[in-house]
């Protein structure tokens, strides 16, 4: 060992001249052979033992250094926090629009140094808009053609703190967002941080926005769709459409007026259904001729009891039966819920038909369960509808073209109450719109076009020549729009128009007339 010590240390100074390795061969043997041993690392190793000695010592100063700065750096922070109330908002909640909408009006984004601008649609149709800082993109200046452009709305940035005051506080905002997985999608988030400890100011900031919100959506109806996928909020805002008036829908009165007075009558008669023991649900089913107006009817509606719509589709990829009881289990107490076209989600064929081998119903049969080509079957469709988990308080409105696949267990009072038959224009309906869509000198509108006798006699020469139940409200609507300012041409024209549809429905015949069943179950009585 010490012949070996002796060697190593000679190799390390490098002093050593050839001829005494030449002189000593069993001294390099020895070398050799305990090199590849453990004594000879650790000989190695141990002839760097004072520098060895400095690393560590320096390492655990700086593990000393790196812990108290991190620690004066939480303990600062946390110094810092308890003089503020911190608020943290979700992108997918309802507060997070209302925190938007009033943040971009405030006047401190005129002087931020970073700012996110954005040409989507940030209006109250959608989501948020600084009316005062938008900055219209005039797509052709020249005049040649009407003014046209994109809207840029700033916003706070991602990733960046902005510091502003409110009321004379200062309020720190955060917005950032984050991915969960590579290909979902990004979800946004706010932190609002206000100096006090009284959360009473945080309150009044959100009552401030969300009543400056609301004034963005008077006269709005909001629209929200199914979010299966969402991790938090299973309904997503997809705008707000304005209000339609009632009058604007130009349909049977006694349709209209029944739904409208039914649907506020429940609305204010929770204590008569509790004292009965009777659950607080109302549905209607609206069905018959594609374009008869069902869907607008809806829309007016919502708007007439100020009530959100929220649109539930059978045929969305991932609604299943689990999905769709949470989807309407999470519905808003006084909301509307609409699922349109109830008989598409148990048809496989996209044009409605049913598939070969199938239930002469439209349904595919599988022992003793129904289920739909998009996953839902019959049985959860049901039970999402009047389920021992199914909300309260909510109007349930569903529209299909095929009254007859629909199963008696689906339609029954209790689950869909009222039953509205919409069959194609009558000739009263084709005199309505022509008056509507050509106000008279007399009307008060800033179109004058025609006089009211005039216009009378066009509308009247008009449905004269609309076949009863032949055309739907939608096609002489198109009809009409191509005549926006033309009620002459309109009314000489539609005979051909009508000629044109017949031969269309000759060679492309579509049975609406599937149900005939009117049956109007009763109201009930008013809450005393």
């Amino acid at each position: 060992m010490g012949s070996a010590q002796q060697v190593l240390q000679t190799l390390l100074s490098g002093s050593v001249p050839n001829n005494e390795f030449a002189s000593q061969p069993s001294a390099l043997n020895a070398t050799s052979a305990s090199a590849a041993g453990p004594q000879s690392l650790l000989t190695f190793l141990f002839s760097f033992s004072s520098s060895f000695h400095d690393w560590i010592k320096l390492a655990i100063l700086g593990a000393i250094l790196e812990f108290a700065r991190r620690t004066w750096a939480a303990a600062w922070a946390a110094f810092l926090a308890s003089f503020f109330i911190t608020a943290h908002f979700d992108g997918e909640d309802e507060c997070y629009d209302w925190l938007m909408v009033f943040l971009s009006k405030k006047s401190s984004w005129k002087k931020a140094n970073e700012v996110q601008v954005s040409t989507r649609n940030w209006s109250s149709s959608n989501r948020y808009q600084n009316d005062d800082q938008d900055i219209v993109i005039m797509d052709d200046p020249s005049g040649d053609l009407p003014m046209k452009g994109r809207t840029l709305s700033f916003l706070p940035s991602f990733g960046n703190t902005t510091t502003m005051f409110y009321k004379g506080r200062l309020l720190r905002v955060t917005r950032d967002r984050t991915q969960a997985a590579v290909g979902t999608e990004y979800v946004e988030s706010l932190t609002l941080s206000i100096l006090g400890r009284d959360q009473s100011i945080l309150r009044e900031l959100l009552l401030e926005a969300q009543t400056l919100h609301k004034s963005q959506e008077q006269n709005r109806v909001a629209i929200y769709i199914a979010d299966n996928f969402s991790r938090l909020n299973m309904w997503r805002r997809r705008g707000a459409k304005a209000r339609r008036p009632m009058s604007s829908i130009i349909l049977d009165h006694e349709i209209k007026d029944t739904i409208l007075e039914d649907a506020r009558d429940f609305l204010r008669s929770s204590s008569w259904y509790a004292d009965r023991g009777i659950p607080f649900r109302r549905g209607y089913l609206l069905h018959g001729s594609p374009g008869s107006g069902k869907t607008s009817l809806i829309h007016a509606i919502a708007g007439a009891l100020n009530l959100d719509i929220y649109v539930v589709s059978l045929s969305k990829p991932g609604i299943n039966d689990t999905t769709l009881n949470s989807l309407l289990c999470d519905l808003p107490s006084r909301s509307i819920a609409l699922i349109e076209d109830i008989d598409a989600a148990f048809t496989r064929s996209i044009n409605r038909d049913p598939p070969p081998m199938a239930h002469p119903g439209g349904l595919e049969h599988s022992g003793d369960m129904f289920r739909g080509g998009a996953g839902v079957t019959l049985s959860g469709l049901l039970n999402a509808i009047d389920g021992i988990y199914a909300q309260e308080g909510r109007i349930l409105f569903a529209t299909t073209n095929r009254y007859d696949v629909l199963d008696p267990a689906l339609i029954r009072p209790g689950r869909l109450d009222m039953h509205f038959e919409f069959q194609p224009a009558s000739s009263w309906q084709a005199r309505e719109i022509f008056r509507c869509f050509y106000p008279a000198s007399d009307s008060g509108s800033s179109e004058k076009l025609v006089s009211v006798e005039e216009r009378d006699s066009l509308a009247t020469s008009f449905s004269a020549l609309v076949p009863e139940h032949l055309l739907s409200m939608a096609s002489l609507q198109g009809y009409l729009v191509r005549y926006k300012t033309q009620p002459n041409e309109a009314a000489a024209n539609i005979a051909k128009f009508v000629e044109a549809e017949k031969r269309k429905q000759e060679r492309y015949p579509i049975d609406w007339r599937l149900g005939k069943d009117t049956s109007v179950a009763l109201a009930a009585p008013r809450d005393s």
